[in-house]
Formats: C-alpha cells, sequence, structure tokens
C-alpha cells in the first residue's frame, strides 16, 4: 500500500526553508547595512581629526619622503579626479549607493557569498562616507599623502571603495561562476528549483 501523506510533506518542507532562508538573509542583510554605517562613522571620525587637526596645523610627516597627512579639500571624485563636477557625483553615488544595497538584500547568506556580502559592505561604507561629505560641505576631505610616488592624496572611505573593487574583480574572475552571477545581478525575481519530491515505492502487501 501506499504510504499516505508523505507527498504533503515536501510543500510544508518548501515552506519551512523558505521562511528558514529569508529570515536569515533578512539578518544577514541588517548586519550588512550596519556594518556599512560603521564603516561610515569610522570614515567620518578621521576626516573630523583631518579638519581640527592637519586643517589648521598644517602635514604631518610619518615616514620623511614616503608618507604623511596632508589636509586638502576635493571637489572631485577619488584620488582629486574630475574637479568641479559635486552634484553630478552625487547623483551617480545615490544611485550606485541603490544598487549595491539591492545587491546586499539579493545576495544569499550562505558561506560561499560571505566574500561578496563584504565586498559590497565595504564599496557602501565607502560611497555613503564621501557622500556625506559632499551633501553636506560640498567638497570631500582627503588627508592621506603617499609621497614617495606622488599619489593622489585620498582618504579612508577611497579606500574602502578601492580595494573593495580590486576584491570584487578578482573574485568574479576566479572564484564564482557565470550562472551565479548571472543569478545575482539579473535583477529579476530567479525561479525557485524545484526540489525532487520524496517518493515512496508502493508495497504490496
Amino acid at each position: 500500500m501506499p504510504l499516505r501523506g508523505v507527498g504533503r510533506l515536501t510543500p510544508l518542507r518548501r515552506l519551512m526553508g523558505s521562511i528558514h532562508l529569508k529570515k536569515a538573509n533578512t539578518g544577514k542583510f541588517i548586519i550588512c547595512i550596519l556594518g556599512a554605517l560603521a564603516l561610515v562613522f569610522l570614515d567620518r571620525l578621521s576626516k573630523i581629526w583631518a579638519e581640527n587637526v592637519l586643517r589648521p596645523g598644517g602635514p604631518i610627516v610619518l615616514i620623511k619622503g614616503v608618507l604623511e597627512f596632508q589636509y586638502t579639500q576635493n571637489t572631485g571624485i577619488a584620488f582629486g579626479l574630475f574637479q568641479g563636477l559635486g552634484f553630478l557625483f552625487i547623483i551617480l553615488t545615490v544611485i550606485l549607493s541603490a544598487i549595491l544595497i539591492l545587491l546586499l538584500f539579493k545576495t544569499p547568506a550562505r558561506k560561499r557569498f560571505l566574500p561578496l556580502n563584504i565586498i559590497f559592505t565595504m564599496i557602501l561604507g565607502g560611497a555613503l562616507g564621501n557622500l556625506w561629505d559632499r551633501v553636506f560641505q560640498s567638497y570631500v576631505t582627503d588627508f592621506i599623502y603617499i609621497r614617495l610616488i606622488n599619489f593622489p592624496i585620498f582618504n579612508v572611505a577611497d579606500i574602502y571603495v578601492s580595494l573593495g573593487i580590486i576584491v570584487l574583480l578578482f573574485y568574479l574572475l576566479f572564484f564564482y561562476k557565470d550562472e551565479e552571477l548571472k543569478a545575482l545581478f539579473s535583477f529579476r525575481k530567479a525561479k525557485e528549483e524545484k526540489e525532487p519530491e520524496t517518493t515512496e515505492e508502493t508495497r504490496e502487501e
């Protein structure tokens, strides 16, 4: 005789699994947003320090001829590029931040996708850190200067974004499969994969 009730358990298991997955993703999303805000806070602390110490007191040499803190105001993007286009960068940063928030919401909470969640959090924190400056003071505070190679002066938020992009490219090229990336970046509602139904062979008494 066929075992009754076995087929009915599969939809229930799917429902419970879906609820558990949504809770895990929601918790992960909240943690990532809080992480991004924490990065913004650290960036703000460093810029407030630069405004109050470096701006009135002048540069601080850490390693002579190599590294120093030197205050400057940047009306362009990272590393002083494209000066004077602040309003355009505000719009672009808002769009970028919205995309990053959506990606954080879509990226699974599974261990395999942990690097992507961290990367998106870093880039979002850096984008919001510099957005704060552009909105509230019409320029971005930069103060880290690598004199050895005469590198453009940058800030902590720039480090978040640059490091995040570099690591992101590595993972996109060498770690994740094309199918995983298509599902993540498609922005279409992914179809749920059908789980094989649990079946029992009919047993004759």
